[in-house]
């Protein structure tokens, strides 16, 4: 599901269950990603429109969900658990004898 079909079909606060398995929020999902793009707090602040502060509360609450407590950790547990759900290109799961 993509982050503009949640704030398309989705009120801005109802957490759901995201393609990684947790329920965020539509905002914490958004920030995710752009952390996972490697994106500043400032740089997100400014692209998502809100206060650097909002992005770190929306940060910490997703670290919180995901069970880390610091970027590397939740980008790396993002990573491996997408790995996990397996390629969304060609359907390899990690650990499979398909070279994944």
């Amino acid at each position: 599901m993509s982050i503009v079909c949640l704030d398309t079909h989705i009120s801005k606060r109802k957490a759901v269950p995201t393609q990684y398995g947790y329920d965020f929020t539509p905002m914490q999902s958004k920030v995710l990603a752009l952390v996972i793009q490697g994106k500043t707090t400032k740089e997100i602040a400014r692209e998502l429109g809100i206060g650097a502060r909002t992005v770190e509360s929306h940060r910490r609450n997703v670290m919180e969900k995901v069970g880390v407590n610091n970027v590397v950790a939740l980008v790396y547990k993002i990573y491996e658990k997408r790995l996990a759900m397996g390629c969304e290109v060609c359907g390899a799961v990690r650990g499979a004898s398909n070279g994944f």
